[in-house]
């Protein structure tokens, strides 16, 4: 199964930063550990409601959960390509069964777990800190990351 992800390597100070406020639990989900790695490395943010969500926590414990590799700490969510490819990870421009797409527009970006793609539409499940709370499944048009 090949895997193709756009993940990034966070720098010493984000890695304090987030392991500080990191969480297990977050947007109605538990971190199940089918990665190895006990801790979630991100937090969970407040701003609709206590522990509604947050896209880069959701992202990475989709990967943990159906790669079963740790994938490390990454910064925001518009930073993650780059930094995937800096370390090495493959990075497609069209989206792909299981894989994380990134949304660069906006302050922080996105990110989302692909579980259906087809051409370049795609479908994902996804949390967020800002605009609801829980997991929740959306189909994207071409172009939206």
């Amino acid at each position: 199964m090949k895997r193709y992800c756009t993940l990034a390597m966070a720098s010493v100070a984000i890695l304090v930063s987030l392991d500080a406020r990191a969480v297990n639990y977050c947007g109605g989900e538990t971190h199940q550990d089918k990665c190895n790695k006990p801790y979630h490395p991100f937090p969970c943010c407040s701003y609709v409601g206590p522990n509604n969500g947050n896209c880069t926590w959701w992202a990475w414990e989709s990967a943990c959960r159906n790669w079963g590799e740790a994938l490390g700490v990454y910064g925001n969510a518009n930073q993650w390509a780059a930094e995937a490819a800096a370390a090495g990870w493959p990075v497609k421009d069209h989206p792909a069964d299981s894989t994380v797409f990134v949304r660069l527009p906006g302050e922080f970006g996105h990110v989302g777990w692909i579980y259906s793609a087809q051409g370049d539409s795609f479908c994902s499940t996804e949390q967020s800190c800002h605009t609801w709370i829980g997991v929740k499944s959306y189909c994207h048009a071409p172009g939206y990351a």
